[in-house]
């Protein structure tokens, strides 16, 4: 299962919510970090994003690292059927120190959990409106101001 295209992976949520096991075992065979609600209603998967150069100050060099970004999708509530879903796509900037080892979904919320275990939680509501301004200024937004704005999730 590629979750590189945002499009395919929308179709296939979307049927995997209307109750396809074919759809559904395509999507728990994501090898990126993700999770998904239990109704296949809302998806989040990790995917790289880009190259970023990060400047670090004790050595004085630039390192290249991998900027990662969580996709999130979700089906339109009260859908009738396959070809009435309606469903949004966003994503949301991942700090480059918070490295995600897995995603959990559990009572509506979405905990993005970091190799070194540290926990960052909240609704799809909460990710979506706590990332909003590092996702509407991505080109200009600092690092400083992804962090802050990311671990805001759980308040």
């Amino acid at each position: 299962m590629n979750p590189y295209n945002h499009l395919y992976l929308k179709k296939i949520l979307g049927l995997a919510f209307h109750g396809d096991t074919t759809s559904q075992k395509m999507i728990h065979s994501i090898k990126e970090p993700f999770s998904v609600s239990t109704d296949f209603s809302s998806l989040v998967v990790v995917i790289r994003d880009r190259s970023v150069e990060n400047h670090v100050e004790d050595f004085g060099n630039n390192l290249c690292l991998s900027r990662y970004r969580a996709e999130i999708y979700r089906c339109k509530e009260n859908a009738v059927g396959p070809q009435d879903v309606l469903i949004s796509w966003t994503y949301i900037p991942i700090p480059l120190d918070f490295q995600v080892a897995k995603i959990q979904y559990h009572k509506n919320r979405f905990c993005f959990i970091s190799t070194d275990n540290e926990h960052v939680s909240g609704t799809l509501d909460k990710i979506i409106s706590s990332m909003l301004n590092s996702v509407l200024h991505s080109n200009n937004v600092t690092e400083v101001e992804i962090g802050k704005a990311f671990i805001s999730i759980e308040n």
